[in-house]
């Protein structure tokens, strides 16, 4: 069993499946973003500003419907 002190070395993949419209959205958010943004980077990005803070930690729990949690 892995604890918090166990730290893998090497990244750890997961994967989400999206509707096609999201998506889309997405893959175009990242065109245009202004930097050089991959889907992944910013499924990255939002994992970790989702853990460091609270407002968008309380925003995301009231967005996820009961069946996601």
């Amino acid at each position: 069993m892995t604890t918090t002190t166990d730290t893998p070395n090497k990244t750890v993949r997961t994967t989400v499946d999206l509707a096609p419209e999201l998506h889309l959205e997405l893959r175009t958010w990242c065109l245009h973003a202004g930097v050089r943004a991959t889907q992944a980077g910013v499924l990255r990005a939002l994992a970790a500003r989702l853990l460091r803070d609270p407002e968008l930690s309380a925003a995301i729990k009231a967005d996820l419907s009961p069946s996601q949690t």
